[in-house]
């Protein structure tokens, strides 16, 4: 019961926090290749982890700064050839209320041309990374707590999540 209260208080506050952002028009021609600083969320699930990588080699073509936000298990798993930043949060980084502490936001945040978040379940600590770090886009998957989150969204097929990274994927690749 007290988890539940503090979910929907955290849920609450994120409402809040995304209803602050003034929304601009944005224009996606280009946006990929333009992106020079990505953040990226990486599914917490190891079976979800070789769809993901794809769509991280994606940037590979054009070099930007990429941090990825990973678990334990899946930071090792990322080779270095990428030279890429990885974040792994632990207990306290999430607040009482499922979010992200502001020491974490500090940990990760700078200026961002694109953050994905990959995590195909619903987690306030990840939707409240992609809400409270400065972007110019922002992608990721339907779901009913994103609204006024994402820029560009991706249907999630929830009986078979590797079919919503490769619509993910070939969204990504006509931009």
């Amino acid at each position: 019961m007290i988890d539940t209260v503090k979910k929907n208080i955290g849920q609450y506050l994120l409402t809040r926090s995304t209803k602050k952002v003034k929304r601009e028009v944005v224009l996606f021609n280009g946006f990929l290749k333009k992106s020079k600083t990505i953040l990226m969320i990486f599914p917490e699930e190891e079976v979800l982890f070789t769809p993901a990588f794809h769509i991280l080699r994606l940037f590979d073509f054009n070099n930007p700064r990429i941090t990825v936000i990973v678990t334990n298990f899946i930071k090792p798993l990322i080779p270095d050839k990428y030279h890429i930043t990885k974040i792994v949060p632990d207990e306290q980084d999430i607040n009482s209320y499922g979010l992200p502490s502001t020491s974490f936001l500090a940990k990760v945040n700078s200026k961002y041309d694109t953050v994905i978040n990959l995590e195909t379940k619903i987690s306030l600590f990840h939707l409240g990374v992609v809400a409270n770090v400065e972007k110019k886009f922002s992608i990721g998957f339907i779901n009913d707590r994103a609204k006024g989150i994402y820029n560009f969204q991706v249907p999630l097929d929830s009986i078979v999540p590797e079919n919503s990274y490769k619509n993910l994927l070939n969204s990504l690749k006509m931009f």
